[in-house]
C-alpha cells in the first residue's frame, strides 16, 4: 500500500542505526501499540528518494475517531513536496491499535482501503500473517528481524522488521519501539536491483 512511488537515486548519511539483536531483552513484553505511538499532536518527517528526486513526507496525527468498543483509529494528515518539480500533494487516512496489531487504512474522499495489519503479535521472527489490500490481492508478511538501535542519538531498544509482498513488490519496514516508523524499502520481486522508493525517518517530534 504505497502512497507514493519514486525510484531510488544516490543515498547520504541518515540518522538511523540498527545494531545486532540483543538476546537478553524480552520482546514480548512490550505493548504493540508502542510500536507506533499515536497521540494527537506527534509528528514524523521522512524523507523519500527515488528517479533523481526528493521527496519531504510530512506526517501529522490531527484526530482521532472510535470505530468499536475496541478499536480507536487515529487521523494523520500528510504533506508531500516534490522536487523537482514543486508539487503540494495532501493525502488523510488512519492508524489504529486493536489487541495485538497494529493497523492502517487510506482515506481518498468517499472511498477507504480496508484495515490493514502493519503489525501483528507476538514479536518474534516466527509470526507471519496475511491481509488484503486496498486492490482486492492478498499480501504476506513476516517478522525477519529483531535488533536494537540508534535514532538521532536515541538509543531504541527494540526494532522491529518486517517484509511484505505485494503485487510483484517486496517491502521491508522497520518499527522502532516509542518511535514509530524508521524506514521502510521497496524493490521488484524479482530483482533486489530495481527499486521503487526508500524512506527514512529524520525527526519524530511527540506530543507534549
Amino acid at each position: 500500500m504505497s502512497l507514493l512511488l519514486i525510484l531510488i537515486s544516490g543515498c547520504k548519511d541518515h540518522p538511523t542505526s540498527i545494531e545486532q539483536p540483543k538476546t537478553e531483552i524480552d520482546y514480548g513484553t512490550y505493548d504493540i501499540s508502542t510500536y507506533m505511538p499515536l497521540s494527537i499532536g506527534n509528528r514524523w518527517i521522512y524523507e523519500v528518494r527515488g528517479t533523481g528526486e526528493i521527496a519531504t513526507l510530512d506526517r501529522r496525527i490531527i484526530d482521532s475517531v472510535r470505530i468499536s468498543v475496541d478499536l480507536l483509529m487515529f487521523s494523520f494528515g500528510e504533506d508531500v513536496l516534490l522536487y523537482p518539480p514543486s508539487t503540494n500533494l495532501t493525502l488523510a487516512g488512519y492508524y489504529g491499535h486493536r489487541g495485538g496489531t497494529i493497523y492502517f487504512e487510506i482515506a481518498l474522499g468517499p472511498q477507504s482501503s480496508p484495515l490493514y495489519p502493519l503489525l501483528t503479535s507476538p514479536i518474534a521472527v516466527t509470526n507471519s500473517w496475511s491481509a488484503v489490500n486496498g486492490a482486492g490481492v492478498r499480501d504476506t508478511f513476516k517478522i525477519i528481524s529483531i535488533n536494537s538501535g540508534s535514532f538521532n542519538n536515541q538509543y531504541i531498544d527494540t526494532i522491529v522488521a518486517v517484509k511484505r509482498w505485494r503485487n510483484g513488490w517486496v517491502d521491508t519496514t522497520w518499527f522502532g519501539r516509542t518511535v514509530g516508523i524508521l524506514k521502510e524499502v521497496s524493490y521488484s520481486y524479482y530483482s533486489s536491483d530495481t527499486l521503487s522508493s526508500i524512506r527514512h525517518l529524520y525527526s519524530f517530534t511527540p506530543t507534549p
